[in-house]
């Protein structure tokens, strides 16, 4: 990692537990917080889907141990398993709607794991143009966030290691 993306993550990791205030049922699961969440939250236009609750986003920021992404067509994967790695992956999850686009593909999908299970997955849309996260429950999508422009840089410099003439999402 450079040394100007660890204060920065460092930085948005501190805003964002303030902002959240408060700890997550370790207990629940992410059918249960499902349910939770849209009964807070009603779906607006047809495209649209709640944001990550608080209480999920608390519970993987304060348990998660693993995090793995598979890539649809990419002839690599990624996974972590420190805290910093899983940070910065949960740091991906921006915390505004997502705005969804038809024309989009997911790349690939992100397991965020507690102890050997699925807390919670998500699509990964990352192309020009689309840069978001479907979180997704027995397949179906349940939830869709914005990613952040830490998440954008993150993926940005990984990619650019990996792939000969990479282009930089924005």
């Amino acid at each position: 990692m450079n040394r100007i993306t660890s204060p920065l993550v460092f930085l948005f990791f501190s805003l964002f537990i303030l902002a959240c205030g408060g700890k997550g049922n370790d207990s629940a699961d992410v059918g249960s917080e499902a349910v939770s969440a849209s009964a807070k939250t009603s779906q607006t236009d047809g495209n649209r889907l709640p944001v990550v609750p608080n209480e999920l986003m608390q519970r993987l920021i304060d348990s998660t141990d693993y995090v793995d992404y598979l890539f649809y067509e990419m002839d690599f994967s990624m996974s972590m398993d420190n805290k910093q790695g899983i940070m910065y992956s949960i740091a991906k999850i921006g915390e505004q709607p997502a705005q969804m686009n038809a024309a989009c593909k997911p790349i690939g999908r992100i397991f965020y794991q507690i102890k050997g299970r699925n807390a919670a997955e998500a699509d990964l849309y990352f192309s020009q143009g689309c840069a978001y996260l479907i979180f997704m429950k027995d397949n179906a999508p349940i939830y869709a966030n914005s990613m952040s422009e830490v998440g954008k840089a993150f993926l940005n410099n990984q990619f650019a290691a990996i792939m000969k003439d990479y282009q930089a999402v924005e």
